[in-house]
């Protein structure tokens, strides 16, 4: 399955009060491991690559929402991390804090 269709059947849990674009809006958060199986895809920047096989990868996928107050999706992130030892609610406020920087 893509991401995508998994992000879609977790739950998710009501972490904390972030600012969105000026706005106070609520980050909600969930997670599931994950097996990739799936071919490694090469930078094609000058020149087609050949995918590259290899071993499955264990990780996880950690789903992060900003919802308005309405329940409105204002962002959506994907994260697949191998960081098993830490939660789930702070990974997403790691990229949550590097999405800040970055806008």
């Amino acid at each position: 399955m893509r991401c995508e269709q998994v992000a879609e059947q977790l739950s998710f849990t009501k972490i904390r009060k972030v600012n969105y674009k000026g706005k106070q809006c609520w980050q909600w958060v969930a997670e599931t491991p994950i097996r990739m199986t799936r071919q490694a895809k090469p930078s094609q920047k000058k020149q087609k690559k050949l995918a590259v096989s290899g071993n499955p990868v264990n990780a996880r996928l950690v789903v992060s929402r900003i919802l308005s107050d309405s329940g409105e999706v204002l962002a959506r992130w994907l994260l697949i991390s191998n960081v098993m030892d830490v939660e789930a609610q702070e990974i997403a406020l790691w990229y949550y804090w590097r999405w800040q920087i970055e806008s």
